[in-house]
C-alpha cells in the first residue's frame, strides 16, 4: 500500500471492507452496534451507519484516503467507523503482506 502503485490495494481493501459493513458495524463497539446508531448518523463528519462510502478526502465517508494519498497513488486510508470505546481486538483484522492486504478477517469469527 505505501509502495508506488498501492493505490490498487486500497482499492481492493476497501471492497472487502465494503462487503463485510454491517458485520463490522457490530463489532466495532461494544453494544452491538447500539452506541454507534447515535453517532453514525450521516451528516457532517459522520458517515451513515447503514451505508458504506469511501472518498478521497471526505470526513463524512466511512473510509477516508487523504488527498496526498490520492495524489502519490500509495499510502494508508482511515476507516472512520470504530466508536471511541471500541475493543480493537475484536474488529476486523487485516493481514498485510508486501504487497499490501491479503485479507481482512473477523476477529471473533474467522470469517474472510
Amino acid at each position: 500500500m505505501r509502495e508506488q502503485g498501492g493505490i490498487e490495494h486500497i482499492d481492493k481493501a476497501i471492497e472487502k471492507l465494503r462487503k463485510r459493513h454491517a458485520e463490522h458495524i457490530r463489532v466495532y463497539d461494544p453494544n452491538g452496534g447500539e452506541d454507534n446508531k447515535r453517532r453514525l448518523v450521516g451528516c457532517q463528519v459522520f458517515s451513515s451507519i447503514n451505508d458504506f462510502s469511501a472518498g478521497v478526502a471526505n470526513r463524512g465517508a466511512s473510509i477516508r484516503i487523504p488527498y496526498r494519498v490520492a495524489q502519490n497513488k500509495c499510502g494508508y486510508f482511515e476507516d472512520r467507523r470504530p466508536a471511541a470505546n471500541c475493543d480493537l481486538r475484536n474488529g476486523p483484522h487485516m493481514h498485510a503482506g508486501r504487497g499490501g492486504i491479503i485479507e481482512i478477517m473477523d476477529n471473533n469469527s474467522g470469517n474472510k
